[in-house]
């Protein structure tokens, strides 16, 4: 009796080890998957004038989101230009695919990119992220992000949820945010911050700065999906 007990055992732990492989693999799998359908941005005046790096991910078939401030600015004027290049890489690749504005909000701050006709194949062959505009994630949850970290490729990032509205003033209008204790740093900005279920709930987009205009680490903030589909009357 003691053998079959041991040989059960021996059986039950063996299978355990091999289910919690499997789900680890899988896991690692779906989390990798998540890269082919976010962009290293470049942005600037042309290929060999870029000022800056950003990050943008499709969210359907249409077209990608970003930040406004990584392709939008003002002039000496107060006008919005936007800027003449900006391209994504594609993860893994040298693939690249040239964006223009279609459509923006400077102040709540996200931008929709849409590919030239010459670039439309290729984008119509990356997967769109699944997302969710219910705000039913709670503090304390598990969050990520995928982003171009200091524009060396696309990185893994967590973290929590450690407010999910708060209201912080931001391009001159009180505006709500998520917050979480995800490290960013430049080129992050315009990534995508992911639930625990791997939906997209915002687009990561700054971080605090001290009194001494330090940055603040552990504390950035994503602007929710909300304010990019929902009906403002039914946005909080």
């Amino acid at each position: 009796m003691q053998l079959v007990y041991r040989i059960m055992k021996k059986v039950f732990i063996f299978l355990f080890i091999c289910l919690s492989n499997l789900f680890s693999c899988k896991k690692k799998a779906d989390i990798e998957s998540l890269f082919n359908s976010v962009f290293e941005m470049e942005i600037g005046y042309s290929a060999d004038n870029i000022i800056g790096y950003a990050s943008a991910f499709k969210i359907n078939d249409d077209y990608c989101l970003s930040s406004a401030h990584n392709v939008v600015y003002k002039n000496n004027n107060d006008e919005y230009i936007t800027y003449s290049y900006i391209v994504g890489r594609v993860y893994n690749s040298n693939i690249k695919i040239e964006f223009k504005v279609n459509d923006y909000n400077y102040e709540d701050d996200y931008v929709k990119l849409v590919p030239y006709q010459d670039s439309k194949e290729t984008f119509n062959q990356i997967k769109s992220l699944s997302y969710s505009i219910s705000n039913d994630y709670e503090i304390g949850s598990f969050c990520f992000s995928v982003g171009n970290l200091n524009n060396c490729g696309l990185s893994y990032n967590t973290g929590t949820i450690s407010s999910k509205l708060k209201k912080i003033k931001y391009h001159n209008k009180e505006n709500y945010f998520i917050q979480t204790s995800i490290e960013i740093s430049k080129g992050v900005s315009g990534c995508p911050l992911f639930n625990d279920k791997y939906e997209v709930i915002g687009i990561m987009t700054f971080k605090l700065r001290d009194s001494n205009y330090e940055y603040i680490d552990g504390l950035s903030f994503a602007l929710p999906l909300t304010a990019v589909f929902a009906d403002n009357s039914s946005y909080w």
